[in-house]
């Protein structure tokens, strides 16, 4: 009898020990949802304006993004290349076209609560040409 015990115990022991496994899956997962939706807000560098992004959710755990931001007076609408969320920390590479030159982007921030926080480096053919920060909240 005390044999058996045992094995109720041990196969108690792993069943909690896999609800607490799922439960912990998701909690991350809800996390990395609460990134979805419209973020805007400001950027500030050599210059500074409006930043606008959307997040999505996609297939296979993968993320989609739209972002703008203005430049003096004009909108300029960027080419998402990459998305990478994790955690509470996100990752948007982008490229766009200013005053005819390619640029590429890369925006890494990290959220709390409804905003997010970080810094953004553009590059032109693999020279530094802008640096700064951004903060942005959830749009209602």
């Amino acid at each position: 009898m005390r044999v058996v015990l045992d094995c109720d115990i041990f196969t108690r022991m792993r069943r909690l020990a896999a609800i607490c496994f799922l439960i912990a899956i998701a909690v991350w997962a809800a996390r990395a949802e609460d990134l979805a939706g419209k973020w805007v807000g400001q950027w500030s560098g050599s210059a500074s304006g409006e930043i606008r992004f959307a997040l999505q959710p996609s297939d296979g755990g993968n993320w989609n993004a739209d972002l703008s931001f203005t430049y003096g007076e004009e909108r300029i609408q960027t080419k998402v290349k990459s998305v990478s969320i994790d955690g509470s920390n996100l990752e948007i590479q982008y490229e766009f076209e200013l005053s005819g030159m390619p640029m590429k982007c890369v925006l890494k921030g990290k959220a709390a609560g409804k905003t997010i926080e970080g810094t953004y480096e553009s590059n032109t053919e693999g020279s530094a040409v802008d640096s700064g920060t951004f903060k942005v909240a959830l749009a209602e």
